[in-house]
């Protein structure tokens, strides 16, 4: 898959932490270009409806810890899911 990618990051987001271990290894595999875009994550979801992480209802963010920690334990990565500072708003 020779190509260019735009991979959008939020570097407040475990997601982008989890997918950017993965990526020396997807360029080498494919060849890919990436062209990284950062965005800042509260305000995509403002603009696309959602909310923030400290606003969600409750069951949400106990299934957010969930699907943190199933991802944690499947690609084997270091990772603080329970940061002294986070959510922030």
């Amino acid at each position: 898959m020779r190509g260019n990618v735009d991979y959008y990051v939020s570097l407040a987001s475990p997601y982008t932490y989890m997918g950017g271990r993965l990526l020396p290894e997807i360029i080498a595999d494919t060849g890919a270009v990436f062209d990284f875009k950062p965005v800042m994550g509260a305000q995509l979801m403002a603009a696309t409806g959602g909310l923030p992480v400290a606003k969600r209802h409750p069951a949400r963010l106990t299934y957010r810890m969930v699907e943190l920690e199933r991802w944690k334990r499947h690609w084997s990565i270091p990772m603080n899911t329970h940061p002294k500072f986070f959510p922030r708003g």
